[in-house]
């Protein structure tokens, strides 16, 4: 029996039974996908849903009415849904995070070591690089249990989740539930401060915000956005215009109810994914492609989009800040503004480390400089005594912030090959963070990771699945070994008769 196969290389649908009629199927047995086994659906569906709400409320661990573990319910959550799906665990994709790690670590000693004698410095960085532990181990688990759900079943929990806080937002506002909300919020966080400007709502935003159960409205639009963003990326493997198509009026809703500018970044970094994820996708030539030249150009795209929106940003909060109050507003400052010169500052000074993980004693006096300089204490006496996490407000620029231009490309390539290691589009999963993290600040909050690795969960079960089948592989046609020559021969009586 002959196997005839395509020419070499030849890139085809990872589905056999979709191959074209020209091509005959392969032998049983090649290209087999590995089979692993994960613990219940049910029980990773709860500790997914319980991640997802312990991000938004920021349930934390007190002791003595301190803050001791943050994100504590994050991190529990991550545990249990690595174990639930260690299985499906990849070696690779475990290094590339250890060397983000080890890298954020040597960037951290180096800069406290360039710094020089700090008090409690090295306490507070080791502290900082534990919660960052902390919140890649939340962050992974979420992504384990995404694929493990799968497409479908993963866009029912964010559908789920994103109807939750709309009739949970209406319920709120026109139906008496606020108390609860309230009640809540201030038994989560007895310490913190709570937003309760609500005459500052209905003068910019034209009703009162609300809060389901998070300290602020804009973590709401955060939380929003995030599960609307999984849930579009999921759909566009099947119909992308039709999802698209829904995903337009919820946005509406989304606003209606939430009225939060930190929910755009989300809804941004989502529609990155149509060019991403639907260009080309049908076709395996044309995605190679679309993969090798339009989405490095995409990329380029957005991130210089990132810093022409942060210096009109600055333009904008000097010129129109009269005619147009949102860009005189405190949020759109820290948000915005201080991030952008703070970069700057902090290019002057620690270009190529950063300040490192934790390095707040380092970064403060930088955004002190900024905030006197533009005189925003004046304008935002709020914002006097608030730390520096809360001051810039944005983890894209808060990464580099940390990490500096070294360490910071250095730790994109880690994050690049992560991504590469578990089959999602690196570059989209790039884009996607630097949009996001505008909506959230600190590099290593778990919210910031979070969106990191639900957006390489979502890519990883969108992108399209192909197998390269090369010739070697076959199975060879060999012909019979030939007899030795009558020399080498033993003597038997059928050859002697034979050769009389």
């Amino acid at each position: 029996m002959s196997i005839t196969l395509p020419p070499e290389g030849h890139i085809l649908k990872y589905a056999p039974s979709t191959w074209p009629a020209s091509y005959p199927r392969v032998p049983a047995g090649w290209m087999k996908r590995r089979r692993v086994t994960v613990g219940s659906r049910l029980l990773i569906m709860m500790f997914l849903v319980i991640q997802l709400a312990s991000i938004h409320v920021g349930l934390s661990f007190r002791y003595g009415g301190q803050e001791v573990f943050p994100f504590v319910g994050s991190f529990l959550a991550g545990v249990m849904l690595i174990v639930l799906c260690r299985g499906t665990i990849k070696l690779k994709s475990i290094l590339w995070l250890v060397c983000f790690f080890c890298l954020a670590s040597t960037v951290t000693l180096g800069s406290y070591a360039l710094a020089g004698v700090l008090p409690n410095g090295l306490a507070e960085r080791t502290r900082s690089l534990a919660a960052l532990v902390a919140a890649l181990v939340s962050g992974y688990g979420m992504f384990l249990g995404i694929r493990a759900l799968g497409r479908k079943k993963a866009a029912k929990v964010f559908l789920f989740m994103w109807l939750f806080i709309i009739v949970f937002s209406f319920f709120e506002i026109y139906g008496g539930l606020r108390p609860l909300s309230d009640a809540v919020r201030a038994g989560l966080r007895p310490d913190r401060w709570l937003y309760e400007l609500d005459l500052r709502d209905v003068s910019r935003y034209g009703a009162i915000r609300p809060k389901v159960f998070a300290a602020e409205p804009s973590i709401v639009g955060y939380t929003a956005s995030l599960c609307l963003a999984g849930w579009f990326v999921l759909g566009l493997r099947d119909r992308g215009w039709y999802r698209l198509l829904l995903f337009i009026p919820m946005v509406a809703i989304t606003w209606y109810f939430v009225r939060s500018p930190a929910m755009l970044a989300g809804i941004g970094a989502a529609l990155l994914a149509f060019p991403f994820h639907a260009v080309g996708r049908r076709h395996a030539p044309t995605f190679r492609w679309a993969r090798g030249i339009f989405h490095p150009i995409v990329a380029t795209l957005v991130l210089l989009s990132v810093v022409v929106v942060a210096i009109g940003s600055t333009e904008l909060s000097e010129r129109l800040a009269g005619e147009y109050s949102f860009f005189s507003t405190g949020s759109f400052f820290i948000r915005q503004v201080a991030p952008w010169l703070a970069e700057l500052e902090v290019l002057r000074s620690h270009l190529l480390l950063g300040v490192g993980v934790g390095g707040d004693d380092l970064l403060y006096p930088l955004v002190e400089k900024v905030y006197v300089d533009r005189g925003a204490f004046i304008r935002f006496p709020e914002l006097f005594d608030m730390p520096v996490d809360v001051l810039v407000t944005n983890a894209f620029f808060s990464y580099w912030h940390v990490l500096g231009l070294l360490g910071g490309f250095a730790g994109a390539v880690c994050l690049y090959y992560f991504c590469m290691s578990v089959r999602a589009l690196p570059l989209f999963v790039l884009a996607a963070s630097m949009i996001g993290g505008h909506a959230i600040g600190g590099m290593n909050s778990p919210r910031f990771w979070s969106l990191f690795f639900l957006f390489t969960a979502v890519s990883s079960l969108v992108a399209p699945r192909f197998a390269t089948v090369v010739l070697q592989d076959a199975p060879a046609y060999r012909p019979p070994p030939l007899p030795p020559p009558p020399d080498s021969m033993p003597e038997t009586p059928e050859l002697t008769a034979l050769s009389r």
